[in-house]
């Protein structure tokens, strides 16, 4: 155990702490005015930021971190690549990190800050408390801080770590010599950093905890020929005129951050901008700032990649997203490919990180996750990783509404849905998982209940509250809780308080589909009743047969019962609430169908039968002609004689019977007179006891 004797600097306190706001320090402010006479790093944030603790109803530190000042030096790897590649199985990077916190806990001797396999060379405090005497022992997972005496509530530390990562293992922070992308034309060496969940642990000492939000600035030194990337503001770049000549990037941001959102990537890069006019004010422009290698940014001949064309839609997602959740917060964003890379992209605050195969122009999708992020999962994030179903469902869900916007209509968004319905129900194990908790190591592992069953909980609340409250609440709570950490309880109240449903209590919504396992698994079976004047009363039975572990035995739910044609075309749709494990509903309907099924674009669920009616002959059997035909023209049918045909239904694309011919003889219908307006109808001959119906084209 090492003895550490806290130095008291006023002068050094009071000019470290002129760069944080003062809710961040003193738990008396309430909030920042919008107007303060500060330097530039607390003027540089536009919201008053809430002085409220961000930890809720789950665990927390013993301290807050307010802010995190690190230095990393990148070059000796680059520079050992430059002149032997074999050399790549180790990093060596010389780092320096300044952690500024308060004490926020009372009855503490004690507390630790998170660091696995870093190599600590020194460390020193800065205190407001000249009346302490700690001792620090570092430890494989941490570094443990002790007391002689406990600390009191307020106390400000600025705790100074120089240390190491001396490593063979890629873990938290990756690195590449040139030619390691699985195309290698165009690849450069490369370092980043991958910190969810918990990693960042493995490349700089913090609190490595989602609900410990801080301001941040980063330095990283390459050789002069690489770019370095970070978070926010690129402040300067200074050089160094070695033998090696050097440049440092030092890059601030100046928004409340977890530790997983921190980025710190270098390679060769070259830079191009595209730009968002805000949805607020077209007059203030946010610069999105992308990095890719030379060869990747435009097409080239026999080259897969073009970023300039795969990323051209990053200013209509920010646009669409401020639209639906809120004008976009930060000042800039961006992208940066890497490769190799053993995720999709990821949300780093500002400045996300893409996979180098995204600039094939075919992950639209995947960046518009990453997009919505910025929102949920940034702006409001989860508050431990039990509960990140709360930003990858969101983010999923936000996929499905890019969708819709690029095609303008919502079958495409309902697609998406049935998309992931698909990658749940084919996992044998997919009824076993709440949404909630996760566990931590298996959270990139459960994609189908981490992501997609997530994003179902969304889409179904969504279905139950109404589309547009829906999204009118997402953005209220964003609005409302900027910056802030939410753990599912106090998520789940969130939404509670700002939207209502008349379809179903929302508690027992939350108890079944986030809190609970499974779905449920329906057969469909249906009585069809003598017709009385065009009008059948049919009774549809909804039997619930889900069993066994991981399953309720009930989910009660309103649902859609739907009818449909024989090319599964949507006719009617009823809306009824299924709270019985057997249930029969009771409809009227005058319109003819082929099949009666629960819509499983509302619930996520599995359905084993659906009703299918009386049977279809083939078509070829009897013809329809003329079809097209022209106003109020007769049609005749053709056939070998042995089918009489009974009776002759006409129907428009609503289902209302425009005219019904019945057979007055044993010779059956030869032919009926079009309707006298043109459009598209359905036509249904009833022959043999069995229903041939097609399309009718009228002109």
């Amino acid at each position: 155990m090492k003895s550490l004797y806290i130095i008291l600097h006023l002068f050094a306190l009071t000019s470290l702490y002129s760069a944080i706001p003062n809710f961040m320090i003193n738990e008396e402010s309430h909030e920042v005015p919008l107007k303060n006479d500060c330097n530039k790093i607390c003027c540089g944030m536009h919201y008053n930021f809430s002085s409220e603790t961000l930890q809720n109803s789950f665990s927390s530190a013993v301290y807050d971190v307010l802010r995190y000042d690190i230095t990393l030096d990148y070059s000796d790897y680059y520079i050992r690549m430059s002149k032997d590649t074999t050399s790549s199985d180790s990093l060596y990077v010389e780092a320096m990190q300044k952690i500024t916190m308060k004490i926020d806990s009372a009855g503490h001797k004690s507390f630790e800050i998170d660091a696995v396999d870093l190599n600590v060379i020194d460390v020193t405090i800065i205190s407001n408390n000249a009346t302490q005497n700690i001792n620090y022992t570092v430890k494989d997972k941490s570094i443990i801080f002790e007391s002689e005496n406990e600390f009191s509530v307020g106390d400000t530390l600025i705790i100074n770590i120089k240390y190491t990562i001396n490593r063979k293992e890629r873990i938290g922070i990756y690195y590449y010599p040139a030619g390691s992308s699985e195309i290698i034309a165009g690849s450069e060496h490369i370092i980043y950093v991958q910190s969810q969940p918990s990693l960042a642990r493995y490349w700089m000492p913090c609190n490595d905890k989602p609900y410990d939000k801080a301001l941040i600035s980063v330095s990283i030194t390459v050789p002069e020929d690489y770019t370095a990337i970070s978070n926010g503001t690129l402040d300067s770049v200074s050089s160094n005129d070695g033998i090696v000549p050097l440049g440092t990037y030092h890059f601030s941001h100046d928004y409340p951050t977890s530790t997983y959102l921190i980025n710190a990537a270098a390679s060769r890069y070259v830079y191009f901008e595209q730009y968002y006019s805000r949805h607020t004010n077209p007059q203030d422009t946010v610069i999105i700032g992308n990095y890719v290698w030379s060869l990747d940014k435009v097409a080239s001949e026999g080259h897969p990649f073009n970023a300039e064309q795969s990323l051209r839609a990053q200013p209509a997602m920010l646009r669409l997203y401020s639209s639906l959740f809120g004008e976009y917060t930060f000042d800039r964003y961006g992208s940066v490919a890497v490769d190799p890379y053993h995720y999709g992209g990821m949300e780093f605050q500002t400045i996300t990180t893409i996979h180098r195969n995204w600039l094939k122009n075919k992950h639209e999708s995947g960046l518009a996750h990453e997009v919505a992020h910025h929102w949920i999962g940034n702006i409001l994030t989860c508050a431990s990783w039990d509960d990140i179903w709360i930003n990858e469902g969101g983010a999923t869900w936000c996929e499905a509404l890019w969708l819709e916007q690029v095609f303008n209509d919502d079958a495409h968004y309902y697609e998406r849905f049935k998309y992931y319905a698909s990658e749940i129900l084919k996992h044998p194990d997919s009824h076993l998982y709440p949404v909630f908790a996760v566990p931590e190591e298996e959270v990139f592992v459960l994609n189908h209940i981490t992501y997609y069953k997530a994003a179902w909980v969304y889409n179904m609340l969504s279905e139950i509250t109404g589309r547009i409250n829906f999204n009118n609440t997402m953005k209220q709570i964003f609005e409302s809780n900027k910056f802030k950490s939410v753990s599912t309880h106090d998520y789940i109240e969130l939404l509670k308080s700002n939207i209502s449903s008349s379809d179903m209590d929302l508690d027992l919504f939350f108890e079944q589909w986030v809190y609970d396992s499974g779905y449920p698994i329906y057969e469909i079976s249906a009585e069809i009743h003598e017709p009385v004047e065009d009008i059948r009363s049919i009774d549809v039975y909804v039997a619930q047969v889900q069993s066994g572990i991981g399953f309720r035995s009930l989910y009660e739910s309103p649902i859609n019962i739907i009818f449909t044609d024989v090319d599964s075309n949507v006719i009617r749709s009823y809306k009824v609430y299924n709270n019985n494990r057997n249930q029969k509903f009771t409809f009227n309907v005058n319109f003819p169908f082929k099949h009666i099924s629960i819509d499983d674009t509302k619930i996520l669920c599995k359905i084993n039968q659906s009703f299918t009616g009386v049977s279809q002959p083939d078509k070829d059997i009897v013809k329809i002609a003329p079809n097209p035909v022209n106003c109020s023209s007769p049609i005749s049918f053709y056939h070998d004689g042995s089918h009489f045909i009974s009776e002759v239904r006409i129907i428009d694309l609503t289902g209302t019977f425009v005219s019904r011919t019945i057979a007055r003889d044993s010779f059956g219908i030869n032919n009926v007179i079009a309707p006298q307006t043109a459009g598209v109808y359905f036509i249904e001959l009833i022959c043999n006891n069995s229903i041939i119906r097609e399309k009718l084209v009228v002109l």
